[in-house]
């Protein structure tokens, strides 16, 4: 689960990561077209004030000559005197006017240019940003069969099959344990039949529930230890889940070591040790040797 929540962490991360990436690439593209417009417009203002100052342009603009209408006061004939011409100055103004429209509608046709092309720059990166971003974690998976999960071998298999080692049927136990096997179901109905401990009874509601935590997996082992014990060692022991170990004392852990010494050679386990009462490991494989042998007989009694 916290596996989970770190990947997904990081992909948040990553996604931000990425649109911060676009964002500052628009605004890249944004700042060129706007400097494309500036570098015109300077352009264009250097044209402006030479119109001003009627700086002479024909050799950087050079302009196809226009047809001229002949003013009557400025006009002359020629040697046949039927034909009129324009005097010096009179070509020379008209030609300074036209050359200075010629410019003018140069200009404004470059500023029209530019600031479209300008606009259109800005508007596609705009429209860019807005166009929706496709996640990975945002998109629907495509259906995968799942294969169906592996059926649980019955009960009576796993009890037949399990091992002689007391420290692997230790590990086989504890894994049937933790994924709430129906090899326990005999049990558990009896232990909550029986115990009248509130906090045992719980710990049957936990593990029905799928709930259960440490503490109350501990309680209801115990008192699957003392609900066998008290049925094959001692009746007078109280199923209530508390099994005192390292020590080992009461009378629910000094019947346990009653069992490991008068019948524990049958069921695999050791000589008790000197230092049975602190033996941890040792008590544990008592203990689930005890459970495990208790099911066994109880499941091959019911087989057919």
């Amino acid at each position: 689960m916290v596996a989970d929540d770190n990947r997904e962490g990081q992909d948040i991360v990553r996604r931000i990561r990425d649109e911060l990436e676009r964002i500052r690439e628009a605004e890249g593209r944004v700042a060129e077209a706007l400097e494309a417009v500036l570098q015109a417009r300077r352009r264009v203002e250097v044209i402006a004030r030479a119109l001003v100052r009627e700086e002479p342009l024909r050799d950087t603009l050079p302009l196809p000559p226009t047809p001229l209408r002949a003013e009557p006061a400025a006009m002359v004939s020629n040697d046949t005197g039927d034909i009129p011409k324009l005097s010096p100055a009179a070509k020379a103004k008209w030609g300074r006017q036209d050359h200075r429209a010629r410019l003018l509608s140069i200009a404004a046709l470059v500023i029209i240019a530019i600031a479209g092309i300008g606009w259109f720059a800005i508007r596609g990166c705009q429209q860019e940003d807005a166009s929706p971003t496709v996640v990975a974690a945002d998109v629907a998976p495509e259906h995968v069969p799942v294969a169906p999960a592996p059926t649980p071998p019955p009960p009576t298999d796993v009890l037949a099959s399990a091992p002689a080692d007391p420290a692997t049927l230790v590990v086989l136990y504890d894994s049937l344990f933790a994924a709430r096997s129906p090899v326990f179901d005999t049990l558990l109905v009896i232990v909550d039949a029986q115990s009248g401990e509130r906090p045992v009874k719980r710990a049957v509601v936990s593990w029905r529930d799928g709930s259960m935590d440490a503490q109350e997996a501990d309680l209801l082992h115990s008192a699957f230890v003392q609900r066998v014990l008290k049925l094959d060692t001692d009746p007078r022991i109280e199923i209530d889940g508390q099994l005192r170990r390292n020590p080992c004392r009461g009378r629910s852990c000094t019947a346990l070591l009653t069992f490991w010494r008068g019948e524990g050679i049958q069921y695999g386990l050791p000589q008790v040790p000197a230092d049975a009462t602190t033996n941890v490991a040792g008590l544990r494989q008592a203990e689930v040797a005890l459970v495990f042998g208790w099911l066994k007989e109880v499941h091959t009694t019911a087989a057919p």
